[in-house]
């Protein structure tokens, strides 16, 4: 695990060395109110497109195959997507990634957690989110009230981990910059492993 904002200006594409090429994407994970959409739209990208909420639906959990599957070679070819917080999806996708399951899958994709601290989040989750929706208190209540849980969750998940302590959607965004592409089925110049 390696955390990115210890790096020369903070720059993601700097902290993650030459190893790695052979990623064509990442995949952002994050507690609801971190700033994953609002990367996406500060980038450029879509989230209608590169959200897997948005993709794959929130009424249910998606399958943990349909799932890595639209992350290591969904239609289009964002360089950069956001992953669903569905908690039974991503418990699943940690232990097959931890047991060695679905190889290809997860070498073709990079796990970024944005970490955002507790008081932070807090903060956020109050304001409108990326496409302008108020988060309903209850909602905001299961975050805050299982921060720790999907933190550890998140953790052990990431292959990289972003600490978004004070800093703007902006500033995170800036990470990411460098490894955006538009979608033409050559994946990304740049990844991280």
């Amino acid at each position: 695990m390696l955390g990115l904002s210890g790096f020369a200006g903070g720059r993601l594409q700097l902290a993650l060395g030459e190893d790695c090429m052979s990623v064509r994407r990442i995949a952002v994970i994050g507690h609801s109110g971190a700033g994953k959409s609002s990367c996406l739209t500060a980038l450029g990208i879509d989230p209608k497109e590169a959200d897997m909420d948005a993709v794959l639906g929130t009424t249910t959990s998606p399958p943990l195959e349909k799932a890595l599957n639209w992350l290591s070679d969904g239609v289009p070819a964002f360089s950069i997507l956001v992953v669903s917080n569905h908690e039974q999806m991503l418990v699943a996708m940690r232990q097959a990634k931890l047991d060695g399951k679905y190889p290809n899958q997860f070498s073709a994709v990079c796990f970024v957690y944005l970490r955002k601290p507790k008081d932070q989040l807090q903060v956020h989750l109050g304001l409108p989110s990326a496409d302008g929706r108020n988060r309903d208190k209850a909602s905001q209540r299961y975050t805050l009230d299982n921060y720790e849980r999907f933190d550890t969750l998140f953790t052990q998940l990431a292959d990289r981990i972003v600490d978004c302590s004070g800093r703007t959607v902006e500033s995170v965004a800036g990470d990411f910059s460098g490894l955006v592409q538009p979608p033409s089925g050559e994946g990304m110049r740049k990844g991280c492993r």
